[in-house]
């Protein structure tokens, strides 16, 4: 799994990565030519050529693709609804249903650079003095953020704060809208920058399956993705999910169909381990491993009773035990430990910030920053009763 938490377009016009705020850029190789970029709710990535046509990238580390007829747009953002939105040579928002749709023009929606949509769905523009405006939505009016220059691109984090590629193409913080602009030191060059929010799978209370772009977004059903009792994704994006039948399912993405593998049960839930290796509970309430989707499940000796289990980024395995509290094992080899108060859990698994996102007892989410945190309730998340995080697919 990757940590990446922001791309950037960088002053050569290729991709870097970032694994925080704070941290050190990644040079995409053979990234370019783009001069915006943006993460699409299906993980494809959509960037804006410096020929200023739509391309799309499956994977970061994959080949920028063609959308035919896209130009000229000099940026573009996805809105919560799907909607593609990008500024066009003249400066205009204009609408596309989809990728693959028809531009539509925003009349009085000059003069502005590049837009994104904050979680609350105002729309944070760029304008032409690189200063900050704000629009209610898509059919409002610009309104001047005072003291927000100078401002090249600007993203928004899941916590609220505002990331910016400045006008000296090094990165910029500010706490909301209304904030002051902090310089993030060593952070250049960037001429475009945006974030990457939690990419979430849920599996419902009826047994569907459930994606959601951040802590605070919304659920929204998979169609024909029942009958599931736990999913993890693979490195490659390949969903495996375990079936109400108690054996292993692989599905080609989100939007494809669920596969059976033969002689795959009897299986509770399932994880993918960092090094490819697929664990799982069994019906016994034990660990499993398999050394991929074909192989075979081995008995992990001593390591009853869990009901489901996640890797965390330093190793260790964080499983959920028989009494509905988490517990730490070392690895796959280990002895599970407890952790006080961190009931009532069905399913854990931990974001790329390194914050832990449960499925709680009451079917709602939960986050806890780290191990040895406190459960935060998510306000309206329910109904699941199995979470698991989506990867950055960085090859």
């Amino acid at each position: 799994m990757s940590n990446v938490t922001l791309i950037g377009v960088g002053t050569d016009n290729q991709l870097y990565t970032r694994n925080k705020v704070n941290g050190q850029w990644i040079l995409v190789p053979n990234s370019g030519s783009v001069k915006s970029v943006e993460m699409l709710a299906d993980g494809t990535l959509m960037g804006v050529g410096t020929d200023n046509q739509l391309y799309t990238r499956a994977r970061v580390k994959g080949q920028w693709t063609l959308v035919p007829n896209s130009s000229t747009v000099i940026s573009a953002t996805q809105l919560k609804d799907g909607t593609i939105l990008g500024v066009g040579g003249d400066y205009q928002l204009y609408t596309r249903r989809s990728v693959q749709g028809q531009w539509t023009l925003v009349p009085n929606s000059a003069t502005i650079l590049s837009v994104t949509e904050l979680q609350d769905g105002t729309l944070l523009g760029v304008g032409g003095d690189h200063q900050l405006y704000t629009r209610p939505g898509v059919q409002g009016q610009w309104t001047l953020v005072p003291n927000s220059a100078t401002v090249l691109s600007v993203t928004e984090l899941e916590d609220g704060t505002l990331v910016a590629a400045g006008g000296d193409h090094q990165l910029y913080t500010r706490a909301g809208v209304r904030g002051q602009w902090s310089l993030v030191p060593n952070s250049g060059s960037v001429i475009a920058v945006t974030s990457l929010l939690p990419a979430i799978l849920g599996v419902g209370t009826d047994n569907q399956l459930y994606t959601r772009t951040g802590i605070k977004g919304q659920w929204s059903l998979v169609p024909n993705s029942s009958t599931i009792l736990s999913v993890a994704e693979q490195e490659d994006g390949t969903l495996l999910g375990v079936g109400g039948d108690n054996q292993l399912y692989t599905r080609t993405g989100v939007q494809g169909q669920w596969s059976l593998v033969p002689g795959s049960s009897t299986v509770r839930s399932v994880v993918v381990l960092k090094d490819g290796t697929i664990l799982g509970v069994g019906g016994d309430y034990q660990l499993y491993t398999r050394t991929g989707v074909q192989g075979r499940w081995t008995l992990v000796p001593n390591s009853a009773t869990i009901l489901s289990v996640t890797e965390l980024q330093d190793g260790r395995l964080l499983g959920v035990g028989g009494d509905h509290q988490l517990y730490t094992r070392p690895g796959v080899q280990g002895q599970w430990t407890l952790v006080p108060n961190s009931a009532t859990v069905l399913s854990v698994t931990q974001l790329a910030d390194g914050t832990l996102l449960a499925a709680g007892g009451d079917h709602q989410l939960y986050t806890r920053p780290g191990v040895n945190g406190q459960w935060t309730l998510v306000p309206k998340s329910g109904s699941v009763i199995a979470v698991a995080a989506r990867h950055v697919h960085l090859s």
